[in-house]
């Protein structure tokens, strides 16, 4: 089959008719692997189904690197999905094998002029470049120098922090100096540093809300006891002021689905604290 005659009149056709609506690729005329320009005249616009058309025809005319730009074609990534309808199982097949044997060719050829680096990387070590790379880095350890040079370094871009403990404790310094000073995990001083959490053992980020970060219900009520004692707070307030009372009934109380818990009873709500 004369594909020289068909590709021709190919991008003949293509080049008379107007470019194709939606996407499309850009094609060289020549191949620039094979002397062909980015000048204007050698490249034409050309659907995804036209693209690997005329791959498929370059790579019939000219064999060896062609194949390999028929593989790239087929497998391209950037296209309209539409390849897995024109793209023919046989000439998948096809450009992968001869592509395989091009790449092996060039291969052979870089070994035999000693262009390709035999290094480790290709090329497995003997005893001796074994033993010589061991006794190089074996007792080598940073100087005492360049130790503190890479900290100092670490902690002048390392972010301050101001933290305030439960028992009104503060400490200000880096995330790191923190987690030596409280003896919490890094994993845990990460988690609050970045507010992923909002407290780590009574640790927290100064000026965090402590009762909105614990979940506590911040609105001050006033409660009257059957004795005829009041009480104003919150609801935790009232329950560490008063152990014995249940959390879950206070709670029902505040809610209005209890009357009273053990004698007392909600009188009136006002706004939160500030």
């Amino acid at each position: 089959m004369d594909y020289h005659r068909i590709y021709s009149e190919f991008i003949a056709d293509r080049k008379v008719k107007p470019k194709p609506e939606g996407y499309t690729e850009r094609h060289h005329i020549v191949p620039r692997s094979l002397g062909g320009s980015d000048d204007k005249a050698n490249l034409i616009d050309l659907t995804a189904r036209e693209h690997y058309f005329a791959h498929c025809c370059l790579a019939k005319m000219h064999g060896g690197k062609m194949w390999s730009a028929l593989f790239a074609v087929a497998h391209m990534a950037k296209s309209d999905s539409s390849w897995q309808y024109f793209c023919r199982r046989r000439m998948v097949e096809a450009s992968r094998e001869k592509a395989a044997e091009r790449r092996s060719e060039q291969m052979t050829q870089l070994w035999a002029s000693g262009q390709f680096k035999r290094n480790r990387i290709y090329l497995p070590w003997s005893d001796e470049q074994r033993a010589k790379h061991s006794a190089q880095g074996m007792g080598r350890r940073p100087s005492p120098g360049a130790i503190e040079k890479a900290i100092a370094t670490r902690n002048a871009k390392a972010k301050v922090f101001q933290f305030a403990g439960a028992d009104g404790s503060t400490f200000v310094g880096t995330a790191g100096a923190f987690v030596r000073h409280s003896g919490l995990s890094q994993s845990l001083v990460s988690y609050l540093t970045r507010g992923r959490i909002v407290s780590a053992k009574g640790w927290m980020i100064e000026g965090t809300d402590r009762r909105a970060a614990f979940g506590r219900d911040p609105t001050v009520r006033q409660f009257a006891n059957k004795d005829g004692d009041t009480f104003v707070g919150t609801v935790f307030e009232l329950r560490s002021a008063y152990p014995h009372l249940d959390c879950g009934s206070i709670s029902k109380m505040v809610n209005g689905k209890l009357g009273s818990v053990n004698g007392w009873k909600l009188k009136a709500t006002t706004e939160p604290n500030e």
